[in-house]
């Protein structure tokens, strides 16, 4: 018979044990893809998260502007030629503004417009507007209008010519400049109550021109960002002044020749900006673009709240990252824990043949490297695969350094396996009885624990993402702190371990029965299968737990932001004055209490600014009014919502009136607190049962008082305008359903805000809902990691554990004795990762979480606490329950199938 060749023997090596190369091969493609996957997901998370920022300003904050409006002075009334050399001579400059910009900044322009601003001028009224006090318009020129625009009625101004009047003197021409024509949008048009083909005049004596109206428009796109830097281009303004009546201001735009009258008599101004293309932002480099940002501000003048959105963007992208590569590395953790055992397993399994190859002269570099490469011939397909999955899942550019975690984990198989063999074919007898004890292993745990020490001082005092924070990333000592402390946990645990196993064991002997006595004599000979599963266990629980706690925090902080902002389950602001001038009527308030749904409703008023004299000290102060009771029923048991004093319904009818004063108005002590009322500024005394930062939906800020509006009225005598309501509404009715109602009931312009849309416009944040996902992902695989460990263990213990069950049946013991020892081997890791990951899990949220600034996933105004849901700790602790009771029933069935003739055959 020919000698094999080491690739025969390498295939026949590798059937020899299917079962575990495929656990190998499944756990590499697994952890293969999450790693490949992870940093690119977290790029581009960061990037979308970016860009959806930038794309929330408003465009005058977003684009580039020019802050100063140059001024176009001429001595004379320029004629077409001029005008139309002008005009291109404006397109230049605005072109020229950010002719100098880089890559980065240059790619995300989209052109540079400009417009020509005559200042407001009073018109005539027209006939069909005798209730309007005055009218005025602004003149606009903008080139890019007939782009933007639909016309609806009439046509677009025509060309203008300044005729006779060319040539002359600004001061002496007024008089004989022909009409201009102009286009309105139809709101403008409507509230301006201005005909298609009527003229106006204008009234400025220094401005005595015609304006005749040519047609009006409606903008094909009104969410066009240039008409926010055109001032009430799209509707008039509209002001009901009580002294001076209403005033309606439009907007009207004329023809590029208009330039000639507009001009006259002091010039005009030029309104310069660069729109900036939000949705391009996720694909630039942020600190290129901060820099192209800031150059052209210091060339050109141009600024952009962008700078800030994208600086900002820095500590928002530490925060993350740093969060998501602690969850990252505490998952790979648990993932060398499989990996490892796994590994252990195949040599195990292979044990007498790797001896039996030392026997016949293969040296350990052989057998390690025959080993090794059957690691590889099995993760190299598998990792590849993985990979290719994990880059398909997140499409995007794809950076060398973004591939290393994942080509590690490709790798790891192959040296795991490698170093198993080197431990297992240069030892003989039962591997079940442990090594020798490495003498130095007290210094190196006492490191271990040093170490785990000092990161946590360090990243205590510092904060999640302390290094990186000037240029975003993760902080390398934060995402290796759970491999840290699960190494310090797991040594404490299994230096602890022993102690109480030998009491269990020095109790059950005593007692009848021998799987009692041979169950603890097995976890305490082999306590807990070693360091390595039982740091992956750890790190598995420990991840769990932190990703179980960063959920409920998240949602806890989202649910108390979004109940602050609106105050109640439904809020409704009045956005202008009723029909009578002032406020809901009570009328409407009762109204509102009978819709269907409604529990009850708390009507809130402003009674506007008073002067409060607190002591010798006296200020300005906001004074509210509010239903106290209705107030304490509508917001009773809302997450984060602090109860009103009971002293602030209770007024009476003599005494200081009792209020709840703004923590920043120093109330608190024993000196008197008074506001002014009325035009005599008549004294009222209040009585400060409480302050508070804020009450949410009623009033926030420095300076405020709230007191109860029915006290309010009987002592001042007035009746303050309600314009809020806060509506609590029935169990199991629908929020939306409530406020459409309330809408139609109430019949006035109101701005409706209810919980589940605020908490809904939390959750659409691209951070939210990537972390919310990222932090599923962890927790799957972690627990299905953790299994995994559990399980290989089992099959690792599975034939010493056959041997001992056989030769304790062959002398008569009961079936349980079987039962008993897979129990404590089972018992064992998992006691001790159970502790461990609840050590870790103590110290690992609130180093991590205490140290991120979660206020970019909660929108809460303030750091949000630590919150552990009972229901998820519910959950994860069943879920564990579950994991071990399938692996103890699998090794307890797989016991059942031992035949003890045959393994006392084999040498047992």
């Amino acid at each position: 018979m020919s000698a094999p060749t080491a690739g025969r023997l390498l295939l026949r090596q590798a059937r020899a044990e299917v079962a575990t190369l495929v656990a190998l091969a499944v756990t590499t493609l697994l952890v293969a893809g999450v790693l490949a996957a992870w940093p690119r997901a977290v790029d581009r998370m960061v990037a979308d998260d970016l860009a959806q920022q930038v794309a929330a300003q408003s465009p005058l904050d977003r684009d580039l502007t020019l802050p100063a409006h140059p001024q176009i002075l001429l001595d004379t009334v320029p004629g077409p030629a001029e005008v139309a050399d002008g005009m291109a001579a404006l397109q230049a400059t605005a072109d020229a503004q950010t002719a100098g910009a880089g890559p980065a900044l240059r790619g995300l322009l989209s052109g540079a417009r400009f417009a020509v601003e005559r200042p407001e001028v009073e018109i005539e009224r027209g006939a069909r507007a005798p209730d309007i006090a005055q009218m005025s318009l602004s003149l606009l020129i903008d080139p890019s209008l007939p782009d933007r625009v639909r016309w609806v009625a009439g046509a677009a101004p025509a060309p203008y010519d300044a005729g006779a009047a060319a040539g002359r003197p600004l001061a002496d021409a007024a008089a004989d400049l022909p009409a201009v024509e102009i286009g309105l949008s139809a709101a403008a048009a409507e509230a301006l109550r201005w005909d298609v083909g009527e003229t106006r005049r204008s009234v400025d004596r220094s401005f005595p021109v015609d304006l005749r109206l040519s047609g009006t428009f409606e903008a094909v796109d009104p969410d066009d960002g240039s008409w926010r830097h055109l001032p009430s281009a799209l509707g008039a303004s509209v002001v009901d002044d009580p002294n001076a009546g209403v005033l309606v201001t439009g907007v009207g735009f004329a023809d590029p020749g208009a330039l000639a009258a507009l001009v006259v008599p002091n010039g005009t101004t030029t309104r310069y900006w660069h729109p900036l293309d939000a949705s391009g932002v996720a694909g630039a480099d942020r600190e290129a673009l901060i820099a192209d940002l800031q150059r052209v501000r210091a060339d050109e003048g141009l600024r952009s709240g962008t700078t800030d959105v994208l600086v900002a963007g820095r500590a928002r992208e530490a925060t993350v990252t740093s969060l998501l590569d602690v969850l990252a590395v505490g998952m790979s953790g648990a993932a060398v824990g499989v990996l490892w055992l796994a590994a252990v397993l195949a040599v195990e399994r292979r044990r007498s043949a790797l001896a039996l190859l030392r026997a016949r002269g293969a040296s350990g570099a052989a057998v390690r490297g025959l080993v090794a490469a059957q690691g590889l011939l099995v993760s190299l397909p598998a990792g590849a695969a993985g990979i290719a999955l994990g880059v398909l899942a997140v499409p995007g550019a794809t950076r060398p350094a973004d591939l290393l975690p994942a080509a590690a984990a490709v790798l790891a198989p192959m040296v795991l396996l490698a170093v198993a063999a080197g431990r297992v074919a240069g030892r003989a007898g039962r591997a079940d009885l442990g090594s020798r004890p490495w003498r130095w292993r007290w210094v190196a745990e006492v490191l271990v624990v040093v170490a785990a020490v000092v990161s946590v001082v360090v990243t205590g005092q510092r904060g999640l993402g302390g290094a990186t924070g000037a240029t975003g990333g993760a902080d390398p000592l934060v995402s290796v702190l759970p491999v840290v402390l699960g190494l310090a946990a797991a040594v404490l645990v299994l230096r602890l371990y022993p102690w109480p196993v030998r009491g269990l064991l020095g109790l059950v002997r005593r007692r009848p029965g021998a799987a009692g006595f041979l169950g603890a004599a097995q976890a305490a000979r082999s306590p807990a299968a070693g360091l390595v599963p039982v740091v992956a266990l750890v790190l598995g629980v420990a991840t769990v737990a932190l990703s179980a706690v960063t959920l409920s925090t998240v949602g806890a902080g989202s649910e108390r932001s979004a109940v602050r902002s609106t105050g109640a389950d439904v809020r409704l602001d009045l956005t202008a004055r009723t029909a009578s001038g002032g406020g809901l009527t009570p009328e409407q308030v009762a109204a509102a209490g009978d819709v269907d749904g409604v529990a009850a409703v708390a009507a809130v008023g402003d009674a506007g600014p008073r002067t409060v004299e607190i002591g010798r000290t006296s200020g300005t102060a906001a004074v509210v009014v509010v239903e106290a009771a209705a107030l304490a029923e509508v917001q009773a048991g809302l997450p984060g919502v602090a109860a009103l004093p009971e002293a602030l319904a209770r007024a009476g009818a003599g005494g200081a009136l009792p209020a709840l004063v703004a923590d920043g108005l120093d109330a608190g002590g024993d000196e008197a607190v008074t506001v002014l009322v009325g035009a005599r500024a008549e004294p009222v005394d209040l009585d400060a049962a409480g302050a508070a930062r804020e009450v949410p939906g009623v009033v926030t800020g420095q300076s405020w008082v709230l007191v109860d509006s029915a006290a309010w009225s009987a002592r001042t005598g007035t009746e303050v305008v309600v314009d809020r309501l806060l509506v609590r509404v029935e169990r199991g009715a629908d929020p939306a359903q409530v406020a459409a109602a309330l809408t139609t009931a109430l019949d006035d312009p109101l701005t409706v805000r209810t919980v589940a849309a605020a908490r809904a416009e939390l959750d659409r944040s691209v951070l939210v809902t990537g972390t919310r996902t990222a932090l599923l992902v962890v927790t799957g695989v972690s627990a299905l990691l953790c299994a995994g460990v559990l399980g290989l263990l089992l099959l690792t213990g599975a034939p010493a554990r056959g041997r001992t069950t056989a030769l304790l049946r062959t002398l008569g013991a009961p079936v349980s004795v079987g039962r008993g020892l897979v129990a404590a081997e089972v018992a064992g890791p998992v006691v001790v990762s159970a502790l461990g990951g609840l050590l870790v899990a103590a110290v690992l949220p609130r180093l991590v979480l205490g140290s991120a600034d979660l206020r970019l996933f909660t929108g809460a105004a303030e750091r949000a606490d630590l919150v552990v849901d009972p229901a998820t700790v519910a959950a994860v602790a069943a879920a564990g329950l579950v994991v071990c009771a399938a692996a103890l029933a699998v090794a307890v069935a797989a016991a059942r199938r031992v035949v003890a003739v045959e393994v006392l055959r084999e040498g047992a």
